[in-house]
């Protein structure tokens, strides 16, 4: 997270469960506006 960048091509490798869990880990100490706005995830496995 440190060191974010621009991704525009993927591949179609599943993240593991446990990448998964530790970036949504991650992602609940990002800052919000004030911390008044509601978090909303969405975990999507396959499309």
């Amino acid at each position: 997270m440190n060191k974010r960048r621009s991704v525009r091509k993927f591949t179609n490798t599943e993240v593991p469960e446990d990448v998964m869990r530790k970036c949504l880990k991650a992602s609940l100490q990002a800052p919000n506006s004030s911390n008044l706005q509601p978090w909303e995830f969405y975990w999507i496995r396959n499309l």
